[in-house]
């Protein structure tokens, strides 16, 4: 019982060193990042003066100073943990070299002394003793291995930071009154939602209601409550894009100009990934914190979005594990798509899923990556063993340690030629196919166990490898590449579909076909036409807010000021509140009309109210047709037809208006 006690803080040289160091530094940098925080809260209202942005260099300068401390004080223990691994397993072979030599060289009548059993055991215990202190020591590395990938990507952020400040400090520098006029977009974007939510309590209310009822009089064929309501859900969701757009802005410090261009990108996105344009935006929150690059965030997002539809993995958990994967691994954001084909590859045709399968490579990640392993045949190894119903942390641990073995053995020489007769070569040709193919390797190790003179047991004992999970893992892959070819299988299926790259947007795409991600689709539609509207109304709204404008004077101003956009607006309202309406009415016939939909979303990118009342138009024409011609047309249905019919004129009036004013 006493070696399962062993830990890294008893194996580890200066394991108590580097975490009293590691401990320091934390608190430390806690007091820093407080100090942060206070020069941007001293400052507040002058973040642009020379004075602050000076203040905030200090401040982030010293804060990646002591970041760099605690990345160098990991890369130290990293070192450390590795050499521990190497003796350990060192020390092992050592006790296993002396009880082969004791075996042999000892007579059949001395091995039935008692002085024999008890040397035997002394040097059993010794070798179990090295052999749990090199698995620790290799559990050691890849934690150490993760904490600097983090620690590193944490200083990258704070670079980017830094330079960000130092811009508009040379900018402050340069101008004539000492202020950096950029650095207030940020400011003034990220306050806004705020000020909105604070600001359009009673009053705006009221001026909603109002300028409903001028348009009711100016003719809407609608009832006041219905415009109000369509009013005042468009301007609620126009603040709620803002504030989800507020959080990207907190987590990537992207430009005015550029956090506008990816919120429009955002929303076209969401005309063909069934995910609201809010969540989409949190994605990429999650992606800044994670520190995915500027021009990277989009496809790193999209990619998650897909892997949230199309596997048991929710879009957030895929981006915290991928892009922790990716920074151990130090894979290109490039390859984010196909990292994702091959998950997806792999989890529909192997008895595991996506999720087991990324738990494991997250936990093989780090041995796999100083072997020189693929990204491609990691998620092959993890998906192999997953499907064995090994979970993560016992085959994580198993595979990072043979592994771990495998490469000693290649590096030092040490027992070489025993590894390479169980994979069925000479020491020379294994060790030359390691340096390049390490995977083929391990997977002719695996292939060749079950064909040996002596069983897999003996084999595996002679390899020093005793431990039972570990024997378990290695004979179930061995049985099971017998059998059906698993591991062989899984590096082919994960290759070929990491090369094609298609895998997972077919498989997102055929989620897509759904009923249920067509009318999220559909409700994606109707939402950013909200916030078409949204975004028109709400500055009108906040102008009343600061004036303290009458609301009847101000509605009355606002539609001869809009003149011809009022009808539009009216049209597009009134459409919106017509299609939520009879939304589950559409469910059976929300493929018929996605071209239709398809449309609608073009417009918005284009003429967002001479194309999108248009547009409508043309979905309500296309659900006009299906529901006459549906053969089980439901009464529901027809009334709902019936309905979108009465709207089609206040489009053809919205049309005419604009094109009048265009012509005059």
């Amino acid at each position: 019982m006493a070696e399962r006690k062993i830990s890294t803080r008893l194996i580890l040289e200066g394991e108590k060193e580097y975490k009293n160091a590691i401990t320091t530094i934390n608190r430390e940098l806690k007091t820093l990042g407080s100090e942060l925080k206070l020069v941007e809260s001293s400052f507040k209202g002058q973040a642009n003066t020379i004075q602050a942005l000076e203040a905030k260099n200090k401040a982030l300068n010293d804060v990646i100073a002591k970041t760099a401390e605690k990345l160098a004080t990991e890369n130290t223990a990293l070192d450390k943990a590795k050499a521990a691994k190497i003796g350990y397993g060192e020390a092992a072979q050592k006790a296993r070299d002396q009880l082969d030599n004791l075996q042999k060289t000892t007579d059949d009548a001395t091995k039935e002394t008692e002085e024999y059993r008890a040397e035997v055991e002394r040097i059993q215990a010794e070798i179990n003793k090295y052999e749990n202190s090199e698995a620790l020591a290799a559990k050691a590395v890849e934690e150490h291995t993760q904490k600097t990938n983090r620690v590193q990507i944490e200083i990258n952020g704070y670079n980017e930071k830094l330079a960000d400040n130092e811009k508009y400090l040379d900018e402050a520098k340069k101008s004539t009154d000492g202020t950096a006029k950029s650095i207030d977009e940020f400011g003034k974007k990220t306050k806004k939602a705020g000020d909105e939510a604070e600001e359009f309590g009673e009053k705006s209310s009221e001026a909603i209601d109002a300028l409903a009822s001028a348009l009711a009089a100016a003719g809407v064929v609608a009832a006041i409550k219905e415009i109000a309501d369509a009013l005042k859900e468009s301007v609620d969701a126009s603040i709620e894009f803002e504030s989800a757009m507020a959080g990207v802005a907190k987590t990537t410090d992207l430009t005015e100009a550029e956090l506008a261009a990816m919120g429009a990108q955002i929303k076209e996105l969401t005309t063909t990934i069934p995910i609201t344009a809010s969540e989409f935006a949190q994605i990429v929150e999650i992606a800044g914190q994670l520190g995915v690059a500027k021009n990277s965030l989009i496809d790193f997002s999209t990619v998650m979005a897909n892997l949230g539809v199309a596997t048991n993995m929710t879009a957030e958990e895929a981006a915290t594990m991928l892009a922790q994967f990716a920074a151990i691994t130090g894979m290109s954001t490039a390859d984010y798509d196909r990292l994702g084909s091959a998950i997806v590859a792999l989890g529909n045709n192997f008895a595991t899923n996506e999720k087991k399968i990324t738990d494991m490579s997250q936990a093989i990640a780090g041995a796999a990556t100083n072997a020189d392993i693929s990204e491609a045949d990691i998620l092959a190894l993890s998906t192999a063993v997953s499907s064995l119903g090994i979970e993560a942390q016992a085959g994580g641990t198993s595979m990072s340690t043979l592994i771990s073995r495998m490469a000693t053995a290649v590096e030092t020489g040490e027992n070489l030629t025993g590894w390479a007769e169980a994979a069925g070569m000479s020491a020379s040709k294994f060790a030359a196919l390691w340096g390049v193919d390490a995977t083929a390797a391990l997977g002719a190790f695996i292939g060749n166990l079950n064909h040996l003179d002596d069983s897999a047991n003996v084999t595996l004992s002679t390899l020093g490898i005793t431990e039972t999970r570990m024997v378990r893992m290695i004979t179930s892959l061995a049985n099971a590449e017998d059998k059906t070819g698993l591991l062989t299988d899984a590096i082919n299926t994960s290759n070929s579909a990491w090369k094609e790259n298609t895998a997972l947007i077919e498989e997102a795409v055929t989620r897509y076909k759904t009923t249920e991600s067509q009318i999220t689709l559909y409700k994606n539609s109707v939402q950013n036409l909200r916030v078409a509207v949204g975004d028109q109304l709400t500055p009108a709204l906040q102008d009343l807010a600061k004036t303290g404008k009458d609301v009847n004077e101000w509605a009355a101003d606002f539609i001869e000021t809009h003149e011809g956009v009022v009808p539009v607006v009216t049209a597009t309202v009134i459409a919106l509140g017509t299609f939520a309406g009879g939304l589950t009415l559409l469910s059976v016939g929300i493929p018929v009309v996605t071209k239709a939909v398809a449309a609608l979303n073009v417009a918005l990118t284009a003429n967002p109210w001479m194309l999108a009342a248009t547009a409508i138009a043309a979905v309500t024409a296309a659900i006009v047709v299906y529901t006459a011609t549906a053969e089980d047309g439901a009464q529901a249905a027809k009334d709902f037809r019936d309905e979108l019919d009465a709207t089609a004129e206040a489009h053809v009036d919205a049309i005419s208006a604009i094109e009048s004013q265009k012509d005059a």
